[in-house]
């Protein structure tokens, strides 16, 4: 039982870094709509995976928590996120979700420090 234990361990390490590695994770974008202007006034970004087919977004974050990756995770996940920022209009803010671990980790302000911060919206998730 150990030993299962221990072999599904080391392949949620090796997938998910893999993840990581390859950049096998992308980002879809969700307009936050202002009715009253009638245009987009930011954008949700939502995390996605090349290999969505084995498990859902859920799981794979679910997954690098548990062994260890969640905070690598997330950070890789924001920083394809803000990547968007540059080729948004100027008055347009991207939302990011992070664990309360995530906001801790001292990689995080290095991060973002690199974009505006009047154009991020740094969302604090339910787990």
């Amino acid at each position: 039982a150990e030993q299962r234990r221990e072999r599904a361990r080391a392949e949620k390490v090796e997938r998910i870094a893999g993840v990581i590695a390859r950049e096998a994770l992308h980002i879809v974008y969700q307009p936050i709509w202002s009715v009253r202007d009638d245009r987009p006034i930011g954008f949700e970004s939502l995390a996605r995976f090349d290999d969505a087919l084995v498990q859902g977004v859920d799981r794979w974050f679910a997954d690098a928590a548990e062994i260890g990756l969640g905070t690598d995770l997330e950070l890789h996940a924001i920083e394809r996120a803000l990547a968007a920022v540059p080729g948004l209009p100027g008055d347009v803010y991207v939302a990011v979700n992070s664990a309360p671990a995530t906001v801790l980790d001292p990689r995080l302000p290095g991060l973002l420090e690199r974009w505006p911060m009047e154009r991020i919206v740094l969302e604090l998730t339910e787990h």
